[in-house]
């Protein structure tokens, strides 16, 4: 794949580092004379993306998310924009290798990772965002009690807890691993699930804490609560009574691998 048309997503260069990377990321495209378009983090929109064939994130796994929300299966570069500022998990190259990285992109000298991501709906309803790390559903404000009703493939259990993580191979690297979860093959086409500190007492002695699987999980809220792809999309609100649907999405995020 010959790059023709780029998106580059990009935040707004704040420190020295930033700015350096992002300018030698445009006087490569130039030098290499592609056509690109730019696209600030804050303001993507699916129309942005229509035409291309390869999206560039300069930044760092946030930006990388962010944009992931809205390249379905379009092949994606991450350049990170401060090594020693930003871990960079997706990130595949940075100011001083892009070029050379770009280069073999343009000569094809490149693989293609396939990485799964989460769809969810909320009764029913399909939310805009899929997730490539993990949806988080739990209560508003973050400090009160999340009660719902949880089920795995039919298997359900009451409980109270901060909320309930549910993500990908990928995910499996970052909020999911620090909260207490397993680390899985980045490829892995099954989905984790994990209950942020749950209630357990003489009166509930719930069992569903964690755990590999794969089909559906759903979530029947009790309480008032809200569910967040990413930790960068929207937050849609759940009512009493709402229920979550979680499973793997149709499409695959598509990243270049080098």
């Amino acid at each position: 794949m010959k790059p023709k048309k780029i998106v580059l997503v990009y935040t707004k260069p704040k420190y020295p580092e930033h700015r350096l990377t992002f300018d030698e990321v445009i006087s490569t495209l130039r030098h290499l004379k592609i056509d690109f378009r730019l696209a600030e983090r804050s303001k993507l929109d699916k129309k942005i993306f229509l035409g291309a064939n390869l999206v560039l994130v300069v930044g760092g796994d946030g930006t990388f998310l962010r944009a992931s929300h809205y390249a379905g299966s379009i092949p994606m570069l991450g350049v990170n924009s401060n090594i020693m500022a930003k871990v960079g998990f997706f990130m595949q190259c940075d100011r001083k290798d892009f070029r050379e990285k770009m280069i073999k992109v343009v000569t094809g000298k490149y693989s293609i990772k396939n990485v799964a991501r989460l769809q969810a709906a909320i009764d029913g309803k399909r939310v805009d965002e899929c997730a490539l790390n993990e949806f988080y559903i739990g209560p508003v404000p973050a400090y009160s009690t999340y009660n719902y009703i949880l089920d795995i493939n039919g298997r359900k259990e009451y409980q109270k807890s901060s909320g309930v993580l549910v993500g990908t191979g990928a995910g499996s690297n970052a909020w999911i691993k620090s909260a207490g979860g397993v680390k899985m093959p980045l490829d892995s086409n099954k989905m984790q699930f994990l209950v942020r500190e749950l209630n357990i007492n003489r009166l509930m002695k719930p069992k569903m804490k964690k755990g590999i699987i794969s089909g559906k999980i759903k979530i029947i809220s009790k309480t008032g609560g809200l569910l967040v792809a990413d930790s960068v999309s929207k937050e849609y609100p759940l009512k009493p009574g709402s229920v979550v649907a979680v499973s793997l999405a149709k499409t695959q995020v598509r990243f270049i691998k080098m």
